[in-house]
């Protein structure tokens, strides 16, 4: 209990002060800034999709679409990455795609929304599918949706209740000129006293009261997961110098980091290696990522410079080339995934990104191979919305597509760190 009054994280009381003060009508950029500098000091995937999920929320209420299309499509991002629902950035994104006149990507994100929304049993997500639909002229769907939403979102009522589902909902209905159903409130009066509430009451007073000793120690996390954005006015971030260590060369991991402390130690080869974009840096600081094989637990690790120690020699391009056609994965995939990413590599080939998705109005799967801005190569894939898209659906149209009798699951390099 201790923790909860001297060292607990401030970032998700941010974003709570910023949704509260958007719900008021108030300011919230300062507490989206202090959540943001947060990030940058400890990067949370589950908190970094929270804040890209409200700071789009937000854009869209002040009609700002594609500015919040962007943040909406990095929660989705990240919450396909981690498995965690996205049924509400989904959603949202439908919204913002529908007030662009984009009406097909809209449709597709409802969806999306609709999958997730099922998978995570998400009720409350339908006064937003209400608002996508009624921008989309679906006025009947919107109403029953809209009325649906409302109902989850009363929860116990005002001040008991879901408020900016309601808010959205109550918005709908009264473009449609329906009025709200009429649903009970909650009478705090009449409920029992909990157990130990008074303790508790008098605990949580007791926390008011102490003194702060400073700020909590944060866990610094390698920048590489969190390449900030420039603070108002302070510019493009300088550029970087030299890498200290070439493609193929072979490196030595030495880091006290304990996030790092598996594979302290370690020898490896570097697949790829990029810049960082690092707002914050000064001049002189290392400012390189590197994405490195590690022969002795066969896996490949992203780290950042300063983590990494050079070796004597280095490996033919050759070294990785597959002997066999693999396929690794970035996110969680199943019965109902929309969208896969990862690597794939052909015998006598390297890595190549893929990114897959599902499609509506498609019979077959479809292929197209591309050359990213960078060098690396990349492999696009559609396949039809009614089938499902699991690692074995998926491995087998790759198969067939590259001629090869099958695609094995394997180690391979992040997609989203090698490619533009």
């Amino acid at each position: 209990m201790a923790i909860l009054g001297e060292a607990h994280d401030t970032v998700i009381l941010d974003l709570c002060r910023a949704a509260i003060a958007f719900g008021r009508g108030e300011d919230p950029a300062p507490f989206l800034e202090e959540a943001s500098a947060s990030l940058a000091r400890r990067w949370d995937v589950h908190i970094a999709a929270d804040w890209n999920l409200l700071s789009g929320r937000i854009e869209a209420a002040h009609g700002a679409f594609a500015a919040a299309l962007s943040h909406l499509s990095e929660a989705v991002q990240l919450t396909r990455r981690t498995g965690i629902d996205g049924a509400r950035a989904h959603a949202w994104r439908a919204v913002c795609l529908a007030n662009l006149d984009r009406h097909a990507e809209a449709r597709r994100a409802l969806a999306e929304a609709r999958v997730a929304a099922t998978r995570h049993d998400n009720r409350r997500v339908a006064g937003i599918l209400a608002a996508a639909h009624l921008s989309l002229g679906e006025r009947d769907l919107a109403g029953s949706l809209a009325l649906a939403g409302y109902r989850e979102a009363w929860a116990d009522g005002p001040q008991f209740s879901w408020f900016d589902d309601l808010r959205v909902c109550t918005d709908v209905l009264a473009e449609l000129g329906l009025p709200p159903p009429e649903l009970p409130s909650f009478d705090p009066a009449g409920a029992p006293r909990l157990p130990f509430e008074d303790e508790i009451e008098a605990f949580i007073a007791e926390l008011a009261a102490r003194p702060r000793h400073g700020g909590p120690t944060l866990l610094q996390l390698d920048p590489m997961l969190c390449e900030p954005a420039a603070e108002p006015g302070q510019g493009p971030p300088p550029q970087p110098g030299p890498p200290a260590f070439a493609l193929n060369g072979r490196v030595k991991i030495v880091t006290d980091a304990p996030w790092q402390s598996d594979v302290n130690g370690l020898e490896g080869v570097v697949f790829w290696r990029e810049p960082m974009q690092e707002h914050t840096a000064s001049a002189e600081k290392q400012r390189w990522k590197y994405v490195v094989y590690l022969p002795a637990k066969h896996e490949y690790r992203t780290l950042i410079e300063r983590h990494l120690t050079a070796l004597d020699g280095s490996v033919e391009p050759s070294f990785f080339f597959g002997e066999r056609a693999e396929i690794s994965y970035n996110v969680v995939v199943d019965d109902d995934s929309t969208i896969v990413e990862g690597c794939v590599r052909l015998p006598g080939e390297t890595w190549r990104t893929f990114y897959a998705e599902k499609t509506v109005d498609l019979a077959d799967a479809s292929f197209q191979t591309f050359d990213w801005e960078n060098g690396l190569r990349g492999l696009a894939v559609k396949m039809p919305w009614g089938v499902p898209m699991n690692k074995a659906a998926l491995q087998q149209a790759l198969a067939t597509f590259l001629g090869v009798e099958q695609v094995v699951e394997a180690p391979g390099p992040d997609s989203m760190m090698i490619r533009p």
